[in-house]
């Protein structure tokens, strides 16, 4: 059933000694990764605040981490690629088992709050309304290949940063162009959601292109802003004449 995240009855069944921000948290994960049919993802913990409200979610996820509800290897900055992990139980007591470790390093940021992913019908009825204003959105639309577009395109657009929806629709021209190559055979374009949720638009083929063609924008701006400045400095005619009489005179 679309629009709704599956959740293990062994984690609802029963107490699980987790607080409301650790609980939380964990809803949050399984969300961002078994929501999109994945054990592992990378995950800023910028979103998890966003999402949740829970601040100091590194302690948090360390935590869930100790008591064997999540693994990840912490890395530099704000973002770990975390597996969800399945509590089992042993004759030693309780174990830990990953169930299926994926070296998935896509990131997410700053989505909406989890408000607007919950299953409520009328929820995603809204969240479609705003897709309608959406222009980053549209404009994906508009350039990706029509026959392409899938169902879970919009959920996946739902978690990715607004960084990285600019960044989408700035590469598709050059995305375009290597599809559009007399060579290249069409039917082996993704979907849209699995081109957004493998992160291809990562790739240097179309990323470095669209960002040269950034650097070239902004060094244009910055030789304008430079000329602008200089004149707006420089002397004036009559100041000219001042400093070449005064000059002169000694």
């Amino acid at each position: 059933m679309k629009g709704f995240t599956k959740i293990p009855n062994w984690l609802l069944d029963s107490y699980n000694g987790l607080t409301n921000a650790e609980f939380r948290v964990l809803m949050c994960i399984y969300r961002l990764t078994a929501g999109f049919h994945r054990k592992s993802y990378k995950i800023e913990y910028s979103l998890i605040t966003e999402m949740t409200g829970v601040k100091n979610v590194s302690i948090i996820c360390n935590s869930l981490k100790q008591m064997g509800w999540i693994d990840f290897n912490a890395e530099l900055g704000k973002a770990n690629v975390i597996n969800i992990l399945k509590p089992i139980n042993s004759v030693n007591g309780l174990q830990n088992k990953v169930i299926n470790s994926v070296n998935d390093t896509h990131s997410v940021s700053e989505p909406h709050p989890l408000s607007d992913l919950t299953t409520s019908r009328g929820a995603k009825e809204n969240y479609k309304e705003n897709l309608k204003k959406d222009l980053l959105f549209l404009e994906f639309k508009n350039k990706y290949p029509e026959e392409k577009i899938d169902d879970e395109l919009v959920d996946v657009w739902h978690s990715i940063s607004d960084e990285h929806k600019r960044l989408l629709v700035g590469v598709m021209e050059y995305q375009n162009n290597g599809w559009d190559e007399p060579n290249f055979n069409r039917k082996y374009i993704p979907k849209a959601s699995n081109y957004i949720l493998k992160q291809l638009y990562l790739d240097d083929a179309v990323k470095k292109p669209y960002e040269d063609e950034l650097r070239r924008e902004r060094e244009a701006v910055e030789r304008r802003e430079y000329i602008q400045e200089a004149d707006k400095n420089s002397a004036s005619d009559e100041e000219k004449k001042a400093i070449l009489s005064n000059w002169k005179n000694h």
